[in-house]
């Protein structure tokens, strides 16, 4: 089964893969309490939990649940808020992509902000996306019924980060986090 929130990823998906004659292509939001998830032994979600409101996390985390079976198993792909902040502080630290990043902005709104990243919101093309610390995810699967097993760091590139990343960042990527967990 693919499950994915857009009707075009699921259409691309079906088009790129039409080998795959075995996988049935289902539109659903995750964080929606009234969704209609099949069960299965394993899940793979990637970058399928952004939202910044915290209500749909939670309904997201308590689907997951009801749709992984007992002993089955969920990788996550999520970004990491440690990796963001690293790409903010060096942003900030060498000037790097200052057109982007000086933005005047009111007291208001940059206090809005504020509680965004208190949040772990931080944004993207002016969007905000969750980005999660590694133990918080330890916490938050802990709590909706699994049991993590591993996390990762997936790297990347600078070049997502940077319009010109610089040639000294070779030693260190940004990265996402990537977890094992088991359902209880």
């Amino acid at each position: 089964m693919a499950l994915d929130i857009s009707a075009k990823n699921l259409e691309i998906a079906r088009q790129r893969y039409p080998e795959y004659t075995n996988v049935e292509y289902l539109r659903a939001n995750m964080s929606d309490k009234k969704a209609k998830i099949p069960k299965a032994d394993h899940c793979i979600c990637i970058n399928a939990i952004l939202t910044p409101s915290q209500k749909d996390r939670d309904i997201f985390f308590e689907n997951l649940k009801r749709c992984i079976r007992k002993g089955g198993t969920v990788i996550l792909s999520i970004p990491s808020l440690e990796s963001n902040m690293l790409s903010t502080v060096i942003a900030t630290r060498w000037k790097l992509d200052q057109q982007i990043l000086n933005k005047k902005m009111t007291s208001a709104k940059a206090q809005e902000k504020w509680n965004q990243i208190r949040q772990g919101n931080k944004d993207i093309d002016d969007v905000p996306h969750k980005h999660f610390l590694k133990e918080e995810l330890q916490l938050i699967l802990n709590m909706a019924g699994f049991e993590v097993s591993r996390i990762e760091k997936i790297e990347y590139g600078w070049d997502t980060e940077f319009l010109k990343p610089p040639a000294f960042l070779k030693g260190i990527k940004p990265w996402d986090w990537m977890v094992v967990a088991g359902r209880k």
